[in-house]
């Protein structure tokens, strides 16, 4: 149960209160140990520059977006998994940018 509200950019929050996926949460301030602990993850994905979900690539170059049923362009992110620790607990999140 998410216990304690983020208010501002400056306040941490202990894994153990992260809010769980009912939540919605911009941001969310964790201190602790971040590991990288997938290699073989992707570490980009192509982004439709109109609705910004992900795209499917094909082999000549083109790109489909589901969700805007057409071929788009598309912009390179940076799209991973990490693990944080604090002494408390440890959870996996996912690190993305706007261009990779």
């Amino acid at each position: 149960m998410f216990t304690q509200q983020a208010t501002n950019r400056d306040q941490i929050v202990k894994i153990v209160n992260l809010p769980t996926s009912d939540h919605k949460v911009e941001y969310v301030n964790v201190q602790g140990i971040i590991e990288v602990t997938d290699f073989n993850q992707k570490f980009i994905c192509f982004a439709c520059l109109i609705c910004n979900k992900s795209t499917n690539a094909y082999g000549n170059g083109d790109f489909w977006c589901d969700y805007c049923t057409q071929k788009v362009a598309t912009l390179c992110r940076a799209k991973f998994n990490i693990q944080i620790t604090d002494e408390i607990g440890s959870v996996i999140a996912t690190v993305f940018t706007e261009k990779a």
